[in-house]
């Protein structure tokens, strides 16, 4: 209903946009230098945020980036499996073939990506979702799997995205020694308040709506409440939207904002 009423050709802040679109602050160009790194010298990566800022987002734009040819990357979301499960889905995301026993699979894993490192100047990108959520044992035996060739070499690249809490608990003494083959840590900030209206102007002119909405004041309130989140930024506005649609009103204030927040948080 808010879309005819202002004027939008799509609804805004919709998860399905294409990553060429994606709002790019400080924290998230600083994340693709990152990348870049870890691209030429590989090994374990951390990418930790708060829920909301847009991780899982931003691991979709870099995977898009990458060359194809030159690069096979595999997304993992299923975070809470056990260690069986653990291996077989990692060795049919990596097509290594079928195996039954954890060893057999294990040679799978490794022996492929050798094979399309080696023979095929492939490299993996393997990237664990929610990895806050993995178990310990995962972890070790992620290690497991990543000392190939008794470390000699990191023929692969693995990013562990998760909360914050992640850094947490790989800091424990159990899991220590998988800490320190982390290659590269980096925390995506959340938006400051001259971000956040950008993004927010961004997601409008995206959908073709060049009204000015939104009061400063508004703006203020948006930040306020959302802290800088992508996703309540988001659900926020669309639901301020929706309410100024309802009451006929072409311009939010700060205190429409204060009005839908108690709906959203």
């Amino acid at each position: 209903m808010y879309q005819q009423f202002f004027g939008f050709t799509k609804k805004p802040f919709d998860k399905g946009i294409k990553t060429n679109d994606f709002f790019k602050s400080d924290s998230f160009i600083e994340l693709e230098k990152r990348f870049e790194y870890i691209k030429n010298y590989r090994g374990i990566m951390l990418l930790t945020g708060d829920p909301g800022t847009g991780k899982t987002s931003a691991i979709r734009y870099l995977i898009d980036s990458v060359n194809q040819k030159n690069f096979y990357p595999v997304y993992l979301p299923l975070s809470t499996v056990g260690i069986s499960d653990f291996y077989r889905y990692l060795n049919k995301s990596l097509n290594a073939g079928y195996a039954h026993y954890k060893s057999d699979i294990f040679k799978n894993i490794q022996d492929r990506i050798i094979d399309l490192v080696i023979n095929k100047n492939i490299v993996p990108i393997i990237i664990f979702d929610e990895a806050h959520l993995l178990r310990d044992a995962n972890f070790q035996e992620l290690q497991i799997i990543s000392n190939i060739k008794c470390d000699s070499f990191d023929p692969a690249i693995y990013i562990l995205v998760g909360q914050n809490m992640l850094l947490d608990k790989l800091n424990k003494t159990l899991l220590n020694s998988f800490y320190q083959r982390i290659s590269l840590k980096y925390r995506l900030s959340n938006l400051n308040r001259e971000d956040t209206q950008n993004y927010i102007l961004q997601q409008f002119k995206l959908c073709n709506c060049h009204e000015n909405i939104l009061t400063e004041s508004a703006f203020d309130n948006v930040y306020k409440f959302s802290k800088g989140l992508l996703r309540v930024i988001g659900a926020i506005v669309n639901k301020a939207l929706i309410h100024a649609a309802i009451e006929k009103k072409r311009t939010i204030e700060g205190d429409d904002i204060v009005k839908v927040t108690h709906e959203v948080l």
